[in-house]
């Protein structure tokens, strides 16, 4: 009974480490997804990070003219200044979180392409190597040929 309720819990543990991904296989996943919505003729999809940003933008700052507003009209010293500033850190936290999420991504699909143009230009460089050194090969193979045939006669 006891070996049969083991290797149950051993067969249900190998079974989801199949489900687990590793990070590489999520990063992966994740870079693939980029690439679908970068090349898909979908603006909603090219456009989401500016369009979040923008939003939690508006929300931020409606927010901020409200409290300024409920303060203007009561004076700062009203009892409701904890809620308040609690309330405008939780709808500012999102906003900035936004924002640094937005700047952050575009860096590096910005990298991403600056790297792609570099591992082009050092693939070139390699080939046009690769082709001196051929030719330099051939030239000396040649001149041994002709240092062969020039001693044979």
């Amino acid at each position: 009974m006891i070996k049969n309720l083991i290797s149950s819990v051993t067969g249900v543990s190998k079974e989801a480490n199949n489900f687990i991904e590793t990070s590489e296989e999520r990063q992966k996943t994740l870079d693939g997804r980029h690439v679908r919505d970068m090349t898909s003729d979908n603006w909603f999809s090219k456009s989401v990070r500016p369009i979040v940003t923008i939003w939690t933008g508006l929300i931020w700052g409606v927010t901020t003219l409200v409290m300024l507003l409920k303060f203007y009209k009561e004076g700062f010293a009203s009892e409701d200044w904890t809620t308040v500033t609690a309330f405008y850190g939780l709808v500012s936290t999102p906003f900035t979180t936004c924002i640094a999420w937005y700047f952050e991504s575009r860096k590096r699909e910005k990298m991403a392409a600056q790297n792609a143009k570099a591992n082009i230009i050092i693939e070139k460089t390699k080939l046009k190597e690769e082709a001196k050194k051929e030719r330099r090969l051939n030239r000396e193979q040649r001149r041994e040929e002709r240092k062969q045939r020039k001693n044979e006669t």
